[in-house]
């Protein structure tokens, strides 16, 4: 068979290929690898604010401390929420003014601002803070520093708590979170529009 045949042979193949597989790719990118989410509150600010589209990687892999996660609300499954995982199995948490307390260390923490971060209601002073875990570094920011007494995380479950400290309904309220219910990781703000339009220094911004 001629060359010129066989060539033309292959690209009509790859063309009857591409042709079938790219209208449903962006069903299974969906559905395998990646997602978008929109973030509706301000509980991971300064992380995430209100307006933020992240795209979220659905190969979650081993939960780690300090990983962003969108998951199952345990309340209520049909709804997704947004947190930080902040402990892992068998690990003992306490939350007090003076910051988080993992296994007896106080998590480091050093103070970085006083700005309330975009769109959050007025409600006192703010106090923002640079936090590391496990070599991992990320903002979150505080007002009153709601307390929380000694608990250990049973297996199969982690600890998730909102940047924005004192305004996130997370595991102090509403217990621990199966990781069975973890469905993303966090991976980076793709477009992010706030009150006053477009926040380009947001764009293509890695989730810390």
């Amino acid at each position: 068979m001629p060359r010129s045949t066989r060539s033309s042979k292959k690209v009509i193949l790859l063309c009857v290929v591409l042709g079938a597989v790219l209208p449903a790719s962006p069903f299974l990118i969906r559905a395998f690898v990646v997602e978008a989410f929109q973030i509706p509150s301000g509980a991971m600010a300064p992380t995430l604010l209100v307006g933020d589209h992240v795209l979220c990687s659905k190969r979650v892999g081993e939960v780690r401390r300090g990983d962003v996660v969108v998951f199952r609300y345990p309340p209520d499954p049909s709804t997704d929420y947004v947190k930080r995982v902040v402990a892992l199995s068998g690990d003992a948490i306490q939350v007090s003014a003076a910051g988080v307390v993992l296994n007896g260390e106080p998590i480091p923490r050093r103070l970085i601002g006083n700005q309330c971060p975009e769109g959050m209601e007025p409600g006192g002073a703010c106090e923002q803070w640079e936090e590391t875990i496990d070599g991992r570094t990320y903002e979150v920011v505080t007002q009153q520093g709601r307390a929380f007494g000694t608990v250990v995380v049973p297996a199969g479950n982690v600890f998730v708590m909102g940047d924005n400290r004192d305004n996130s309904s997370d595991s102090r309220i509403w217990g621990f979170l199966p990781i069975a219910n973890i469905k993303a990781r966090a991976t980076v703000v793709w477009w992010s529009r706030g009150e006053h339009g477009v926040r380009w220094d947001r764009v293509n911004r890695p989730v810390r």
